[in-house]
């Protein structure tokens, strides 16, 4: 991996009713190499908007998704080493699969009440946010 996370700040927008999601993440990353390519790990999400900044300059970039991998690929116009910050803005919806982000339900007195809730073990954060899982 020639890119590694530091930290990562996060905001998320559940919608309980349209069992639907929509977040931000600011990820501050350091590339040990000099790249063009950032890969992450991100499935079942839709990416919005991404933009990279090395050096405290913004940087042109492009985000693919690639489903099969569950891959978040950025490509920069220049290639990019050491501190890194990555913004993204995704949505996903909240399953029913107990993976990732996902809705659950519970009974309060009479009332079915809803939630979301989180479960990220081995590799389903990625369900949840763009990141590196692995």
């Amino acid at each position: 991996m020639s890119t590694r996370p530091v930290h990562y700040a996060l905001h998320f927008e559940p919608d309980l009713g349209a069992r639907k999601f929509s977040g931000s993440a600011a990820i501050d990353a350091v590339a040990n190499a000099p790249t063009r390519t950032i890969r992450m790990n991100s499935a079942e999400l839709a990416v919005r908007r991404c933009a990279v900044f090395c050096a405290g300059a913004k940087i042109g970039s492009r985000a693919r998704l690639v489903p099969e991998s569950e891959e978040l690929v950025i490509t920069t116009a220049r290639r990019v080493l050491g501190r890194v910050r990555i913004e993204l803005e995704f949505e996903g919806n909240l399953n029913d699969r107990l993976l990732g982000f996902y809705l659950s339900e519970y009974t309060r007195g009479r009332r079915r009440m809803r939630l979301a809730t989180t479960q990220f073990e081995a590799a389903d954060a990625r369900r949840a946010f763009p990141c590196w899982d692995e």
